[in-house]
């Protein structure tokens, strides 16, 4: 009830200090959706405030910068580490709902959601940031890709998995580098990267 009344105040606010107070209440708000584990909710959450950031347009600018900062704040490295920790702490994980978060969340929390391969116990949690990775790091491979320089070998084999499910001949250069790697396993998942893509340049690897 709550949220849905700080959402409806948002519109209507013209002066940028309530408006800017309202938003850092509903920061709050996301904190306690995620400290619950509540994270169908807050992913809705993060969902109605881009829709009300769209709203807004050019008409208000300073506004439209206030809800991007909530934006941003929703995957930056603070809450992202706070995800991982909540998971961690969690006997059973829904990790659809754990990913319907990741979804709402730009892509300049891509860098902070790689880390989280090499912090998570759960496997299943780690495949699902694996797909999730899979699906929104094709566009920023660069920041996909810098987990091949990871010291855990099991962070380089994900990232190696990642790559793999990505494709295309824009990955070969990272592969062509895991391929001798010194982990066994890691050397093993690079191979089926490369069968995946079954482009010249694969095999030639």
């Amino acid at each position: 009830m709550t949220a849905r009344v700080f959402l409806e105040l948002l519109v209507l606010w013209e002066d940028l200090k309530p408006f800017s107070e309202a938003v850092a209440i509903c920061e709050k708000l996301l904190d306690q959706f995620l400290a619950k584990g509540a994270f169908a909710a807050a992913a809705d959450f993060v969902h109605s405030l881009k829709s009300r950031h769209a709203e807004l347009g050019d008409g208000k600018p300073r506004h439209a910068e206030r809800l991007e900062q909530f934006i941003r704040r929703a995957g930056d490295f603070a809450h992202i580490q706070e995800l991982t920790d909540i998971i961690n702490r969690q006997e059973t994980i829904d990790a659809g709902a754990v990913e319907m978060y990741l979804e709402s969340l730009g892509w300049e929390s891509l860098p902070h959601v790689t880390a989280m391969l090499g912090s998570l116990v759960s496997k299943n949690a780690r495949f699902m940031v694996c797909d999730y990775l899979s699906r929104r790091g094709g566009d920023h491979l660069n920041i996909i890709a810098n987990g091949i320089r990871d010291k855990r070998w099991y962070v380089v084999r994900n990232t190696v998995m990642i790559l793999g499910q990505i494709g295309g001949d824009q990955v070969l250069h990272y592969l062509a580098t895991t391929a001798s790697h010194p982990e066994h396993r890691v050397r093993v998942e690079t191979m089926r990267a490369l069968e995946k893509i079954n482009s010249e340049k694969a095999i030639d690897l």
